[in-house]
């Protein structure tokens, strides 16, 4: 039976309290500890290692400094999205509403992660159709202005502790509760030598535009959110997605309504932010788009993409749903009650955004002990949504940034789902193995390091990643 299968029946099958009996395998300890020591011992480096394997009720397979605090990166998402599914229903969805009093636009949002374009569609144009459909019925053609409400969110984009020089990278994008394409705008080339932008923004973005032939291509901001710069070989086909991070989410999101209210047609003054006290008008809403993705499907995008700000966003609405203003504090503040109520140790667990990218100096951001987190994922695999936080992480040898690791045969079929993270200072690899007897095991396998370039690449703690499960899977010995 294969891994996601034996999933399936995890929350009938594991429920009991008695620990299986299931003995390390032979040599393994000796083996692994060999490995693990000769890369900590490397004078060439400063990396420590920490390991965590364990059955899903807790029997120990293989050890190294479990019990100690390590800086997790994206691994932080693992606690984000199971405290969601342990506070939210799966079904979820956020919302946004419209209200008209006075020919004045309220749009109020909640941190809908969805009004993006994607393999499913156009969230963003049918969300702006279905605005203009609604005014047009109430025979709106023209609005004095557009008031953006965005308080359920606070007005603090990017998590002070995120590298400030990084922030027009996509995976650094702000997050808003009012917010388009995730926070970035997104190049598109036709393929003439051309170039867009999307989304549509009134005013427009100025593009300074550089065809040459053959060159690789070269996309950034000249002025943030005003001015941007494309050059290279503009008829490529793009193998991925390219996008900017903008400065300022929630005046993009203002200038994506304005542009598309006029394009369709209805004459609008302005748009601003609505002020900290202001009464927003009250009644039925003219209008209420709910999220295109359920909670489910938005930790499918968070963890399989490693998506940042969808994890912020997350964070913050956990803090929102729970009566609280939405900030990363109250969020995180919500994520460790949730764990502490499943009767895990909050201790064990210190996260300080949603998604891992937050880093300090000192190192005591964003940490957890390797055995926190397999024991997080074992008490996920006993939760009725369990499954939902199982199928979405990455197939090992098939998805996401594990696309090419985890080729050889002890990993057939389908052996390992697991969650990736890295940032400068620390590689992590969390979540479920199947072993040759269908015995399923949960993992982390963290490593927190000192750069000294090549020494210290990823590609080196990728590789101990796979050793140490290979190993697991090759010494595994039937119960």
């Amino acid at each position: 039976m294969s891994l996601a299968g034996l999933l399936l029946c995890l929350p009938a099958a594991a429920q009991g309290g008695e620990r299986t009996g299931v003995a390390a395998p032979a040599g393994l300890q000796q083996a692994l500890d060999a490995r693990i020591g000769a890369l900590e011992r490397d004078p060439e480096t400063e990396v420590v290692v920490g390991v965590a394997v364990e059955t899903l009720d807790g029997a120990p397979v293989y050890a190294w400094n479990a019990d100690r605090l390590f800086v997790l990166a994206s691994n932080v998402k693992l606690l984000t999205t199971s405290a969601a599914l342990l506070r939210l229903p799966w079904d979820y969805r956020w919302r946004t509403e419209a209200r008209l009093a006075d020919g004045v636009l309220w749009l109020r949002g909640n941190g809908d992660p969805s009004l993006r374009r994607s393999a499913g569609g156009d969230a963003p144009r049918h969300f702006l159709d279905a605005l203009a459909a609604a005014l047009a019925q109430r025979q709106v053609s023209a609005l004095r202005e557009v008031v953006l409400d965005d308080r359920a969110f606070d007005r603090e984009y990017r998590h002070p502790l995120w590298p400030p020089d990084q922030w027009s990278y996509d995976y650094c994008a702000g997050v808003s509760a009012l917010w388009v394409e995730g926070g970035c705008m997104v190049l598109d080339l036709p393929g003439d030598a051309s170039a867009r932008l999307f989304p549509e923004l009134d005013p427009p973005l100025v593009m300074e535009r550089r065809h040459q032939a053959g060159k690789a291509l070269e996309f950034g901001w000249r002025s943030p959110d005003r001015i941007v710069a494309v050059a290279g070989d503009l008829r490529q086909k793009l193998a991925e997605r390219q996008a900017l991070a903008v400065a300022d989410p929630l005046d993009q999101y203002g200038r994506f309504v304005l542009a598309g209210l006029r394009q369709r047609g209805l004459e609008v003054g302005g748009v601003r932010a609505a002020e900290p006290t202001e009464s927003a008008p009250q009644g039925e809403p003219l209008f209420a788009w709910p999220s295109v993705w359920t909670l489910a499907e938005a930790i499918t995008v968070i963890n399989k993409d490693s998506d940042n700000s969808m994890a912020e966003a997350l964070l913050k609405t956990l803090a929102v749903e729970a009566g609280q203003p939405g900030t990363a504090g109250n969020g995180v503040a919500v994520v460790r009650a949730a764990l502490e109520d499943a009767g895990l140790n909050p201790a064990h667990y210190w996260p300080v955004d949603g998604s891992g990218m937050a880093r300090s100096a000192s190192g005591d951001s964003n940490r957890s002990t390797p055995a926190a987190l397999a024991g997080l994922l074992a008490l996920m695999a006993r939760h009725p949504e369990g499954r939902i936080l199982f199928h979405s992480l990455p197939l090992a040898g098939e998805e996401g940034k594990l696309k090419d690791w985890f080729t050889e045969a002890c990993f057939q079929p389908r052996r390992v789902h697991a969650k990736t993270g890295f940032i400068t200072g620390a590689s992590s690899l969390s979540g479920y193995l199947l072993a040759p007897d269908d015995t399923v095991l949960v993992f982390a396998i963290v490593v927190n390091f000192t750069p000294r370039g090549e020494a210290t690449h990823n590609q080196h703690f990728r590789q101990l990643q796979e050793d140490v499960l290979s190993e697991v899977l090759r010494r595994w010995t039937p119960g």
